[in-house]
């Protein structure tokens, strides 16, 4: 409030300031028309508004008899100034301390219902404690999801998403889907036919009749040393210590030979397909014959390790072949013989994609998942558009695809081209093994919403983990001392102040059984915990119609 004050005090010095600059600080000798200090101010503290405006009123207009012609150059070199001095004044002052005593040894707490009101569009991840209240999130990045088996992932935030409600507040984008057992293209396809989008589903289930074809090779290029390389790369397991050595050879090698079934196809007249590659990876004397004397850098690479000491030779060979042991199954050479799948329209969002892949064979067909998944990010890399909308890729089981490296690179790249990857994990100690401590963290850091859920068995870090992530609050802890003069004894009571968890480690099992956290780490969010409830499709009315219910296996009625 002491701001109008020093607005108006700063106002009456003007005019005598100006007047004083124009006639002298000799008030006696300053002329009739002039209006003394003395007068001026008394006009301020009487309040007489008329007598003020009429003078600024002449001041502005150029009549004012006090000064030559008329005195306009006052008024407006005054304006400026008194304009500036009540912004000034007006601008809120914040009072910010360091550190809220209240709050001293932290200030965590769950978000309120005011700052979740506005969590309404986007994707949904759970109910607040209004049931009919839907928790929804605007999402430009990436999500991550944490919970044991049989916790309502599938149901709750993957199945529920892709149905998208016709209410203007779901997310209704294109999704690929890496889909277990197929249980999700199941449930939703259906209803991703009623977008319009064409809908691509690739089926490593044996026998299905049903799948798209994708060959990686149909347009590959032997001088594309890097794109080949990349390949490499991604069929052949991560490794470590000593192994290490033979999978960095392995990965020029098989990069080689992959050149060589490229330029093979070529010669004949055809296309390459993996088979091509998995037949001259065992067929060493027929591949050095092919790749004799070819001025193509892979191919004379190649040449050179074909001529190694056969032990060596052996070592790496044997561990390329990790790479390709799937092109062993007839059903999955036949799957990548030819391409019905147009991977440009899904990169560029105009088509869904399922890739269903049978949860027994995961460590076998791991190779061809971060196959597709390198030739995936690589076109979204190259061949979407600015106007393109944003797409969904939904990993379910993260963990089958083993370490691939490509994958972080991808979380901190790709959501800036309209690619955002939402990865589902059975536990945090699943991305420790695959990516280490610091892959973990990485997961968590290029997350713009991560939940979790169903926390505890026998799993003793991820209650400390997730306990502390949530944070610390203050707490007022009573305290008794104990005085002693001349052989008596006084006590006086005390209130301390010291930190707990907002959640416990030891109650985090009990706190989070039936109830996912979401933690925003986005501009458009209070960054605080959510606390919710989950959602089960196949319980919620508002998806009858929509979706094709499949009854948890285990669950009665």
């Amino acid at each position: 409030m002491i701001g109008i004050p020093l607005l108006v005090g700063f106002m009456a010095i003007g005019l005598p300031f100006c007047e004083a600059v124009v006639h002298g600080f000799d008030t006696d000798a300053w002329p009739p028309e002039t209006v003394l200090p003395t007068t001026w101010f008394a006009h301020f503290v009487g309040s007489n508004v008329l007598e003020i405006s009429r003078t600024f009123h002449r001041l502005a207009t150029s009549t004012h008899p006090a000064f030559a012609n008329g005195g306009a150059w006052v008024f407006w070199s005054l304006l400026p100034a008194w304009l500036v001095v009540a912004v000034l004044l007006a601008s809120p002052k914040i009072d910010r301390p360091w550190r809220d005593p209240a709050t001293i040894f932290g200030g965590a707490r769950f978000a309120n219902p005011a700052e979740i009101a506005g969590m309404k569009n986007g994707i949904e991840i759970g109910h607040a404690d209004d049931p009919d209240q839907i928790v929804r999130v605007e999402v430009e990045g990436n999500l991550l999801s944490i919970a044991p088996p049989r916790s309502g992932k599938t149901s709750g935030l993957i199945i529920n998403n892709l149905l998208a409600q016709d209410d203007n507040l779901s997310w209704n984008g294109s999704a690929i889907v890496i889909d277990p057992k197929g249980e999700v293209y199941k449930a939703v396809r259906k209803r991703r036919a009623h977008f319009g989008r064409e809908i691509f589903v690739l089926d490593m289930r044996q026998g299905s009749k049903k799948s798209s074809q994708w060959n990686p090779l149909a347009s590959a290029d032997t001088n594309d040393v890097l794109g080949l390389m990349r390949v490499a790369r991604a069929l052949i397991p991560e490794m470590s210590g000593e192994s290490l050595y033979f999978r960095e050879r392995a990965v020029s090698l098989l990069a080689g030979v992959i050149a060589a079934a490229v330029h093979e196809a070529k010669t004949e007249g055809r296309r390459a397909s993996p088979a091509d590659v998995e037949r001259l990876l065992n067929d060493e004397e027929a591949t050095l014959a092919l790749v004799a004397g070819q001025d193509v850098p892979l191919l004379r690479s190649l040449a050179r390790d074909l001529t190694l000491d056969e032990r060596i030779r052996g070592s790496i060979i044997s561990t390329a072949k990790l790479g390709t042991q799937w092109l062993l199954d007839p059903y999955l050479r036949a799957l990548t013989e030819e391409s019905t799948l147009n991977l440009e329209a899904v990169a560029r969002g105009q088509a869904d994609l399922f890739v269903i892949v049978p949860t027994e064979h995961f460590e076998t067909i791991s190779p061809v998942l971060r196959w597709l998944l390198s030739d995936l990010f690589t076109a979204v890399r190259r061949l979407r558009k600015p106007d393109d909308r944003r797409i969904l890729l939904l990993i379910d089981e993260a963990a089958s695809l083993g370490g691939f490296s490509q994958l972080p690179v991808a979380l901190g790249e790709l959501p800036g081209l309209g690619l955002s990857i939402w990865t589902f994990w059975q536990s945090r100690s699943q991305i420790v093994k695959a990516y280490g401590e610091a892959g973990a963290d990485l997961f968590g850091t290029t997350a713009e919403f991560s939940t979790f859920s169903d926390v505890g068995g026998l799993d003793t870090g991820s209650p400390e983990f997730f306990s502390k992530l949530l944070g610390d609050i203050t707490v007022d802890v009573p305290g008794t001392s104990e005085q002693k003069a001349e052989g008596k004894s006084s006590f006086t009571s005390s209130t301390g102040k010291q930190a707990t968890r907002l959640v416990p480690p030891g109650d985090m099992s009990q706190f989070t059984d039936d109830r996912l956290i979401l933690i925003p780490n986005s501009r458009r969010y209070a960054r605080r915990p959510v606390c919710l409830d989950k959602i089960r499709y196949f319980e919620e009315s508002r998806f009858k119609g929509l979706a094709t219910f499949i009854k948890p296996a285990g669950r009665k009625g």
